[in-house]
């Protein structure tokens, strides 16, 4: 028996000698496995918004999903809600994380690939700092004389949510189920389940927490659980009149959409509605109807809603109207040729009024009429909004209305301002309204392509001054006053002088108004929602005299599906790619991380070029140092572990466009984008402006809009030159790269290869230029480069790349000591920081790797030596 428990302490203690020293293997390898399994997200953008900043990368369907953080530049990380995650897949596939409720400020957000349930840190993606601007808040909305002093909802007015706010996550597949646990009474609470359920418990008026519905993707009248207003659709209404909701009702992103319904407010206070586009809405797109204040609509793409049964209706009826409220702002939508865009209204006169409105910064985009429409509405500032190719009028006043009209800019609208029964209305004999009249105080506006302008006090460009009969009175300094002798032929109405009376806020001062000059590119480039519209729509010449329905814009937002958005939530979905299908990808995506720095954008965008497949799959894991050529071309050549030599030859090649020194100029004078070097695809137009450069007039320009795209490809250095109106100054992307124009000019160098320019801010382009690099060589021998690659011992190893020269450029990799450990990038402190990121970030993950090794093998010693004592210590006792 004891032979037999020596033999079998023998095997177990063999077995357990085998065991562990296979894990000592085994282990290791697998943690290895599993780092190198994931990669480093690889950006595509990174850009601030309004209160919110948003990153778009790659997909990797190797890791299982996506966690994703904000913080100000100096602060800590704060994880995004999962929600806030999205997959789209289009021309490319990619994953985007909006982070929303940020004050105006620089921003660093970070991604982190998810595997096995832990966050794989040394593969996360760290963006540039990022700068976010605040939302505009002004006008009555914002009125100290107000009730509530503010518009913002759930948010605080510096952009922040409100504490203890109750944010809401609403899609298409939420939207019925979506829960929250309302106070409905003193002492109850009831589970809501369903978005207008939830709106609903809201109006008994015992909920005090601040509310945030955001919508995700397209959500459509069939996707509710229900809707409480049958002739809009979503309906918010409090408990008595101007009621404090503190809600917001807002989309993420740049695809938010609701569509085949509209929202009623009402009874309603502090309500803010932003960054949507509405579609195929029912009655109105949104309707503030009866006793609300302090409603703040804003940011919104309002395309047709659905046919009404009036001859007028055939574009839907109002887009945004404001009925019997007070202290409203209308500012920074963007209509889209709508037949009514906005009705002030108070009928009955008797049974109040609708005081105290805002409306600024608005397109009013080859829209019809109604900009606004005020009826019985006292005291209505409209100020630095853009009139686009308006086919009936601009502002119209009726029933003892006051309007002041200030710093907008009016371009091809037909009567820019009218007064009901006299002036240009008088000339069509009552078209416009049969109604009572009302007053206009018009001041520093700038009007082109009108069909006529009435004034009482003095000419203008089409006609004489009319002081019995006029559109409007112009002011020649903004305090003026209009005197009581200035009244309107039907109802003898005079102007109520709201705008000079030191006693009335407006929530505007004359600092703020944007001058006239401004407007138009300022409210084309920050009108609308986030990506301007999820229908891009361009209008013609033709469009500015019609107020027909667009029958193909009609049927696009009938017909319209949101097909691009995958799924919500940071889960990669790997349906379709299994391990073998993405094999394939992983000397791919090796290398993408080494070339997907994260360096500010400048005007300038380089390249990076990488070592072959082969090496660079063998040295991944090592840190690198990199000093740009004096073409300012990083080249990064990795280290290798192995006892080989890597020589790789490159020869640069003249582009097909012609020799060193070639110039391509294109213009659009003639109406086409054809050309031979550049792939162009966008719109021309001949009404938005004149620009002179080099000598030359332009007075066509290619529109810089999201389906613009302008694709090259050239095979050496060069420069790109571009040339907008003169006072634009915003942004253009060259590869997805936002690059700053100033004065209207920008020039960006590019390396060979193929490009592609695209729209960043809204502008007109009117010269585009190829000016291929003097400096390139012409000949094979001078522009031969040959790099070669140096074994590496176990100690860390350092790559120095030296500057291109006219002769052949030779790139050593050599072996390290530890006094050699130093990343050099020449003079470019972008380079430098990012070099010692990889550097860091590579001994982290080595040094991670190594202690797990030296553990296991430590183990596995240790065990050899009982293992040995106890056969050595057996042997001796039986001697």
């Amino acid at each position: 028996m004891k032979a037999i428990f020596k033999k079998s302490s023998k095997s177990i203690w063999a077995c357990l000698l085998a065991v562990v020293m296979a894990v000592s293997i085994i282990v290791p390898v697998s943690v290895k496995s599993a780092k190198a399994d994931v990669v480093k997200p690889e950006k595509i953008e990174a850009t601030g918004w309004l209160e919110s900043a948003y990153v778009e990368w790659s997909t990797d369907y190797k890791a299982d999903s996506y966690n994703a953080y904000v913080k100000e530049k100096d602060g800590e990380y704060v994880k995004l809600d999962d929600e806030l995650i999205r997959h789209y897949k289009t021309d490319k596939d990619y994953y985007r994380a909006d982070a929303l409720g940020l004050k105006e400020g620089t921003y660093i957000m970070k991604i982190v690939p998810v595997k096995d349930g832990k966050e794989v840190a040394s593969k996360a993606l760290e963006t540039e700092e990022i700068a976010v601007a605040s939302h505009d808040r002004s006008g009555f909305a914002f009125s100290s004389d107000s009730k509530y002093k503010t518009g913002s909802g759930a948010y605080n007015d510096d952009g922040t949510l409100k504490q203890d706010a109750v944010v809401l996550y609403v899609t298409k597949d939420t939207a019925k189920t979506v829960t929250m646990t309302v106070k409905t009474d003193t002492n109850k609470t009831t589970k809501c389940v369903g978005i207008q359920s939830i709106i609903d418990a809201l109006q008994k008026g015992k909920e005090t927490r601040p509310v945030d519905v955001r919508i995700i993707g397209t959500v459509t009248k069939n996707d509710l659980d229900k809707i409480s207003s049958s002739s809009e659709g979503l309906q918010v209404k409090g408990k008595n009149a101007y009621s404090d909701m503190k809600l917001t009702i807002e989309g993420v992103g740049s695809d938010a959409c609701i569509k085949d319904f509209g929202i009623l407010v009402r009874n309603a206070a502090n309500v803010e509605i932003r960054n949507l586009s509405v579609l195929n809405f029912m009655d109105d797109g949104i309707s503030i109807d009866t006793s609300n204040c302090n409603i703040w609509v804003h940011n919104l793409d309002i395309y047709y809603g659905q046919a009404g049964s009036d001859s007028d209706q055939k574009k839907g009826d109002g887009s945004i109207d404001v009925k019997k409220s007070q202290y409203c702002t209308i500012s920074y939508n963007h209509f889209f040729d709508s037949g009514k865009c906005g009705l002030v209204d108070a009928t009955p006169a008797d049974s109040g009024y609708s005081d105290y409105l805002t409306y600024h910064h608005n397109w009013f985009d080859h829209s019809d009429s109604r900009h606004p429409r005020i009826r019985n509405g006292h005291n209505i500032h409209v100020y630095n909004n853009y009139y686009d190719g308006n086919s009936k009028y601009g502002v119209g006043v009726t029933s003892g209305s006051s309007a002041f009209v200030e710093a907008n800019v009016f371009e091809n609208c037909k009567y820019p301002m009218m007064s009901s029964l006299q002036g240009s209305d008088a000339k069509g004999k009552g078209v416009f309204s049969n109604e009572k009249g009302g007053m206009i105080k018009a001041y520093n506006n700038i009007i082109s392509g009108a069909a006529g302008v009435v004034y009482a006090n003095a000419d203008s460009s089409y006609e004489a001054a009319n002081a019995a009969s006029f559109d409007a009175y112009l002011a020649a300094e903004r305090s003026e006053q209009v005197a009581g002798s200035y009244k309107t032929l039907s109802g003898s109405t005079t102007y109520s002088n709201f705008d000079t009376d030191v006693s009335v806020d407006m929530g505007v001062t004359e600092a703020d108004i944007t001058a006239a000059a401004d407007v138009k590119n300022k409210v084309k480039a920050l009108s609308g929602s986030q990506g301007g519209g999820v229908i891009p729509w361009n209008f013609t010449d033709a469009d500015n005299s019609s107020y027909a329905i667009d029958e193909k814009l009609k049927e696009t937002v009938t017909a319209y599906k949101n097909t691009a958005l995958i799924s919500v939530g940071g889960k990669v979905d790997k349906t379709g790619h299994t391990e073998e299908t993405t094999k394939s990808e992983e000397n791919t995506t090796a290398s993408q991380e080494t070339s997907s720095s994260d360096e500010k954008t400048t005007a300038q965008p380089t390249q990076n070029t990488t070592a072959s497949d082969a090496t660079q799959a063998a040295t991944s894991q090592q840190p690198t140092a990199v000093r740009p050529t004096t073409e300012q071309q990083s080249t990064t050549v990795p280290t290798t572990a192995q006892q080989s030599t890597t020589v790789q030859s490159t020869t640069a090649q003249q582009p097909t466009t012609g020799a060193a020194g070639k110039v391509i100029a294109v213009d659009f004078e003639n109406g086409s984008t054809d050309n031979t070097f550049f792939n162009i695809t966008g719109n021309i137009a001949k009404d938005k402006g004149t620009v002179r450069y080099k000598g030359k007039t332009y007075n066509k320009c290619l529109k810089m809009e999201t389906s613009t795209e302008i694709s090259f490809t050239t095979q050496t250095n060069a420069k790109i030159v571009m040339v907008f109106n003169e006072d634009f100054n915003g942004k253009v992307k060259l590869d997805g790269s936002k690059c700053a124009v100033k004065n209207g000019i920008i020039e960006m160098t590019v390396n060979a290869g193929t490009h592609k320019i695209t729209k960043g801010d809204k502008a007109n382009l009117y010269y585009l230029a190829y000016e291929q690099d003097n400096s390139q060589q012409t000949t094979k021998d001078n522009e031969q480069a040959t790099t070669v690659t140096q074994p590496a011992t176990n100690e860390q190893a350092t790559t120095v790349t030296e500057p291109a020269t006219n002769e052949q450029t030779t790139t050593v990799t050599q072996s390290a000591t530890k006094e050699d450990e130093t990343s050099f990038s020449g003079d470019d402190s972008a380079s430098s920081e990012n070099s010692s990121a990889v550097q860091s970030e590579g001994e982290s993950v080595q040094t991670s790797d190594n202690t797990v090794i030296w553990f296991y093998a430590v183990i596995a010693v240790a065990m050899a030596l009982v293992a040995s004592a106890y056969v050595f210590f057996d042997k001796k006792r039986k001697a």
